[in-house]
C-alpha cells in the first residue's frame, strides 16, 4: 500500500536527481565560459586578432625606453628643428589604431552577447552622439576680437 509520504519521498528524490543533473550541466557551461581553448576552437582568427591587439596595447602602455631611443634616431627634423615622424612611424600608428579599434569592437560584441543590457546602453550612447552631431553648431565670428 502506497502512502502519501511515500509519494512525497519519491517526488523529492526525483527533484533532487533533476537538480543534480542541472547542476552538472551548469558546471560544464561555466567551465566552457572560462576555457580560452573553446574560444580559439570556435573562432581562431578572431582570437589571433584579440591576442595581437592585446599585445600591441600592452606594448604601447609599457613601451621600453630602448625602442624609443632607437626610433628617435630614425626620425627626421624640419628646418625649425621640429621632429617629423617617418612614413613607417605613421603607418605603424595607423595600424595600431586599426587593431585596437577591431579589438574594441570584438570585445564590445562579446560583452553585448553576455550582457544584453550593456548592448542597449552602448546603442543609446551612439544615438545620443548622433543626435548631438545633427544639432547645428553656433556660428562664431573669426573677427570677434577685432570688433
Amino acid at each position: 500500500m502506497i502512502t502519501h509520504s511515500d509519494v512525497l519521498e519519491r517526488e523529492i528524490a526525483d527533484e533532487h536527481e533533476a537538480l543534480a543533473e542541472n547542476l552538472t550541466v551548469l558546471e560544464g557551461q561555466a567551465k566552457d565560459l572560462v576555457d580560452w581553448r573553446a574560444y580559439v576552437r570556435k573562432s581562431p582568427l578572431t582570437m589571433v586578432g584579440v591576442a595581437l591587439g592585446s599585445g600591441l596595447l600592452i606594448s604601447a602602455i609599457t613601451g621600453s625606453t630602448r625602442s624609443h631611443s632607437r626610433a628617435k634616431s630614425v626620425r627626421k627634423y624640419d628646418a625649425d628643428g621640429n621632429e617629423e615622424p617617418s612614413i613607417a612611424h605613421d603607418a605603424w600608428e595607423i595600424f595600431k589604431g586599426a587593431v585596437i579599434g577591431a579589438a574594441a569592437s570584438q570585445l564590445t560584441s562579446y560583452v553585448t552577447n553576455v550582457l544584453p543590457e550593456f548592448g542597449a546602453h552602448i546603442e543609446s550612447l551612439r544615438h545620443e552622439k548622433a543626435a548631438a552631431r545633427r544639432q547645428p553648431r553656433p556660428v562664431t565670428s573669426m573677427n570677434a576680437d577685432t570688433e
